[in-house]
């Protein structure tokens, strides 16, 4: 198995979100999507590998970490 493929199946469903208070949905869900980019990034390296283990495309992770004012 490739390293790509080891990533794409590197998920972990068990790894439950922290909810400590009620805010906006779409606020929720944009900080729970930067932090994640964030902790791929500190544990991917590159924007391929975060790709491939977040299981969406390069030029989706390079949007999103620039719309957080995030690099690769």
């Amino acid at each position: 198995m490739d390293e790509m493929a080891r990533l794409r199946g590197a998920a972990d469903y068990g790894a439950p979100v922290q909810v400590r208070s009620i805010v906006a949905m779409a606020r929720a869900v944009a900080e729970t999507e930067r932090q994640l980019l964030i902790l791929a990034r500190e544990t991917y390296g590159s924007c391929r590998r975060m790709a491939a283990a977040l299981q969406i495309d390069y030029s989706t992770v390079a949007r999103k970490l620039k719309a957080y004012g995030l690099d690769c």
